[in-house]
């Protein structure tokens, strides 16, 4: 078996791959976007011609399309980035029950433990060894397993773990290759590569009888590029046989390939609205990224946040905010930012590192129009009010620090607090947290940002 599937963990075959997690932020252009992939020739031949052989191989591989059934574990472990926390568990005390050890290796499977990485691949290297845990063995432990070191990219454990399905005569199941396609697709952007190293695992799937499940399917159509012929075939396919219903990575998918080929607002928000498949937050990130590129419409994307919020109940994650910060940057509207990080903060009670660094990075390497001495009032008001409390302050921060100071001459101290502040950088303080976006039609207009934070601060004087 070991041999079987060896090329699946090869570190010579590592590939990438980019399906759609539940938590990206769109970049500036979203993948493939006007990729012309038809321009390059015999490239686009090849990768057409790969894609067909995996859509063969998909239907070699499936017997009974009614048991392609949405498993929402599976779809997490798969498409979605790793939840972070600082806190590590507790090993439960002794005498321990099989339900809280199950429990506990699923929370240090599941979970990034920040700066604990190492002693979470100690504990379940001795759990593994330990024969009396035989759920520990089972197959669906031994893929949880196989994610967590195929992560920490160590090849000697995971030989471990198919030995040890290979000496309990345990097969691998679909499951299994699909983590192994996660982790081995992502380390290049080279789309011929990622197709065959696809295309191979697959391979290895039908040599030992494996059936697909329907992660297989989504992995496939994610891989696949917008103008390749075999991806609008898989998509019928799936369409008439209903599987893309429950997963909403298919909407997902469908609304990048619009995006792609270059569709208007209203022809995408038409499909977003019609669609009976399930709708998330990166269906709904699609259409605020395109509302930012259409006119510069801030105002139109934010209402759309609000309105899918409350009518579909979907929560905006790190990634929309990280989209508005990331226009907002781009614009130059420091005062917006700091609206934005408020309002997520306020309204959705969110943090997002991405969105702190963004803030971060502009006001060290961007040509800003505000003036240097008014910058250690937003980066104090910042550190205190969203940094300390977000996932960066557990991350190695000494070099932003030091660049910080370094930059506008001021000392973020690690333990600064409020009741640190003054009286007039308390009030800066409390003038730049009532700040949230109120009337996104007004909110985001050009305007001097000396001459408002002159405002603040003069504000603040006739106060005390």
């Amino acid at each position: 078996m070991l041999s079987s599937i060896s090329i699946a963990y090869s570190p010579k075959n590592k590939l990438y791959s980019t399906p759609s997690d539940n938590n990206r932020a769109i970049p500036d252009s979203p993948h493939e976007l006007n990729s012309g992939l038809r321009q390059h020739g015999k490239d686009f031949e090849a990768i057409c011609y790969t894609s067909q052989r995996i859509f063969g191989l998909l239907m070699d591989l499936t017997d009974d399309f009614s048991k392609l059934s949405y498993r929402k574990s599976s779809f997490h472990r798969v498409f979605r980035l790793l939840w972070i926390e600082s806190e590590f568990p507790k090993l439960p005390p002794k005498p321990r029950t099989e339900k809280q050890l199950r429990e506990f290796v699923h929370k240090l499977t599941t979970f990034k433990f920040l700066n604990n990485s190492h002693k979470a691949a100690t504990i379940l290297r001795k759990l593994f060894a330990n024969d009396q845990l035989g759920f520990m063995h089972s197959v669906k432990y031994c893929n949880k397993l196989i994610d967590f070191f195929l992560d920490k990219n160590d090849e000697i454990m995971i030989k471990r773990i198919f030995r040890r399905m290979e000496k309990d005569n345990k097969k691998p199941n679909a499951m299994t290759f699909n983590l192994l396609g996660k982790h081995y697709l992502k380390d290049t952007n080279v789309v011929r590569e990622r197709l065959a190293i696809w295309e191979a695992i697959l391979l290895r799937m039908k040599a030992l009888n494996v059936k697909t499940d329907l992660c297989t399917y989504y992995i496939s159509l994610s891989l696949m590029p917008t103008e390749v012929p075999a991806k609008q075939e898989l998509k019928q396919l799936m369409l008439s046989h209903g599987l893309h219903r429950a997963a909403s990575q298919f909407q997902d998918i469908h609304i990048v390939d619009m995006l792609n080929r270059g569709c208007s607002l209203f022809e995408i928000l038409d499909y977003y609205h019609r669609t009976d498949g399930k709708l998330d937050v990166n269906c709904m990130n699609s259409i605020i990224f395109k509302f930012l590129q259409t006119g510069n419409d801030f105002e139109g994307a934010w209402k759309f946040m609000i309105q899918e919020h409350k009518l579909r109940g979907i929560n905006p994650k790190s990634s929309t905010m990280t989209i508005f910060m990331k226009h907002a940057r781009k614009c130059k509207r420091v005062k917006t930012m700091i609206q934005i990080l408020n309002s997520f903060a306020e309204f959705y009670r969110l943090k997002s590192s991405p969105a702190l660094r963004v803030i971060m990075q502009s006001l060290l390497t961007d040509n800003n129009t505000l003036q240097d001495h008014w910058v250690p009032h937003i980066l104090t008001f910042v550190y205190i009010r969203h940094f300390r409390t977000s996932i960066n302050y557990f991350q190695r921060k000494d070099v932003l620090l030091k660049q910080l100071a370094h930059k506008f001459n001021v000392k973020l101290e690690d333990d600064l607090t409020y009741e640190k502040l003054n009286s007039m950088d308390r009030q800066i303080f409390d003038a730049l947290d009532s700040m949230v976006i109120r009337d996104p039609k007004t909110d985001f207009n050009e305007y001097d940002e000396n001459e408002w934070m002159e405002k603040i601060t003069e504000d603040c004087r006739l106060a005390m």
